[in-house]
């Protein structure tokens, strides 16, 4: 049996310079991504950009015809508001803030696979496999929810992950900080609500 333990694969991929090189080139796909294709907001993308304007301009949470509601969740639409409310109305700060995510994403799968599986490799692989996942690309340049609640998840996780095998009152403030995203995530989508209960179940 040939040993991998010196293979030619494993040695780029705990080379020093391989996460700041896949990190970049993904984002520089995003980056390209969003220059070339500019797909106009519609359907719910249009829903969560119209809302988060109104929003950034004082007008509230409103569905059609202009009557306030709170029967769609509003995570995503206060987001886009409180960066229109900085940056001003735009397809793209929503965009720009799609490809911070994206990336931010990147390293949270990092450290994450990297914890579960106690390996090095298994986090730099799980990251690379994000940086070219065409999915993740796409949606940078669209008003959809998708990057910003993988963001949330992701980051929900990596805080209540050190906290499945510790005594929990060493890690109260991890706990209080995964509740609070988890709390924001569900804003963002329903589905959301349970997850927490499974994590810690598992």
């Amino acid at each position: 049996m040939i040993s991998t333990e010196y293979s030619p694969v494993r040695s780029i991929l705990l080379s020093p310079w391989y996460l700041p090189i896949v990190v970049t080139l993904a984002f520089a796909i995003r980056l390209c991504w969003i220059l070339v294709f500019h797909p106009s907001p519609v359907s719910d993308f249009s829903f969560y950009f119209r809302c988060a304007e109104a929003i950034a301009r004082g007008y509230g949470y409103a569905k059609h015809g202009g009557f306030a509601t709170a029967y769609f969740p509003v995570g995503y639409p206060f987001f886009l508001a409180m960066l229109f409310w900085v940056f001003g109305v735009s397809i793209t700060v929503a965009q720009m803030a799609n490809l911070i995510l994206s990336v931010l994403s990147l390293v949270l799968v990092y450290w994450i696979a990297r914890q579960l599986f106690r390996s090095e490799v298994a986090g730099r692989l799980s990251l690379s496999f994000l940086a070219v996942y065409p999915n993740n690309i796409a949606y940078t340049s669209l008003l959809g929810v998708e990057i910003i609640h993988l963001f949330l998840l992701l980051l929900g996780v990596a805080l209540l992950l050190p906290c499945l095998s510790i005594k929990e009152k060493a890690y109260r403030g991890r706990l209080l900080a995964a509740g609070l995203v988890f709390g924001f995530a569900t804003l963002v989508k329903m589905q959301t609500l349970l997850l927490p209960a499974l994590l810690l179940l598992l």
